[in-house]
């Protein structure tokens, strides 16, 4: 009896140690879920915020962008009632003051074939780039290959301003560059579409934009298809 007393003295102390352990262990594990979940909820709302703070960023700067780009669209039908002879000047003009300003790479003009201007089977064109510290311009009867972009195609479709994805455009200096491209449509007071009035920054514009990491030391930012899938992104050149 006295062997069998010691016994349970001893694994009476023994059970309730390692049981007290366990619920102890089974607590800290709990609440360290706890926490760590409560950490992670905190740290994804504060990314999202930020987020939607760089988004407002890149909201605002493409705002800047259509304000162009409608202007370009609304002068043009007035141009276009004096002539061919008189306007194509002034349409020239007015894509390198805004290419001047800085605000965009390149602006453009493209128009129906005998639409907006007779005599112009192979449709017209006027494209105003940045070349180095100047303003290049193209002028060209090229409707076989500016109809099927899709910053003319989409637009002619839709009828309304179209944002297109970065692709790669090469220019008639030689070099090539990746443009993302803002098209509003041209059309007359019956609605007959006409052409097309775009301004265009480089896709790299985006990512240089002044975007805020929060408490972090770096971010990077990523440009997505409609479909979700990763076509650009600033770590990776």
């Amino acid at each position: 009896m006295n062997k069998k007393s010691y016994k349970l003295a001893v694994r009476i102390p023994l059970i309730i140690t390692v049981s007290v352990a366990i619920v102890i262990a089974v607590i800290s594990i709990f609440f360290y879920i706890l926490s760590r979940n409560t950490v992670t909820a905190l740290l994804n709302d504060q990314v999202t915020d930020i987020a939607a703070l760089n988004t407002q960023t890149v909201e605002s700067y493409l705002t800047s962008m259509q304000v162009y780009s409608e202007s370009l669209r609304d002068n043009v039908l007035l141009m276009r009632s004096l002539g061919q002879e008189t306007a194509a000047p002034m349409l020239e003009s007015a894509l390198t003051d805004v290419v001047k300003s800085g605000r965009v790479f390149s602006a453009y003009f493209a128009f129906e074939p005998n639409e907006f201007f007779p005599d112009t089977p192979d449709g017209l064109s006027y494209y105003a780039y940045t070349d180095g510290g100047s303003v290049a311009m193209d002028v060209l009867n090229d409707y076989a290959d500016y109809s099927s972009g899709d910053y003319y195609a989409t637009t002619k479709s839709i009828r309304k301003t179209h944002v297109t994805e970065p692709y790669s455009y090469d220019l008639t200096n030689g070099k090539t560059v990746w443009l993302i491209t803002l098209s509003n449509p041209i059309t007359d007071t019956s609605g007959k579409f006409l052409g097309v009035a775009n301004c265009d920054i480089l896709a790299d514009s985006i990512g240089a934009l002044d975007f805020t990491t929060g408490p972090y030391e770096t971010g990077y930012s990523e440009i997505l298809t409609a479909e979700g899938n990763r076509i650009a992104n600033t770590k990776d050149s």
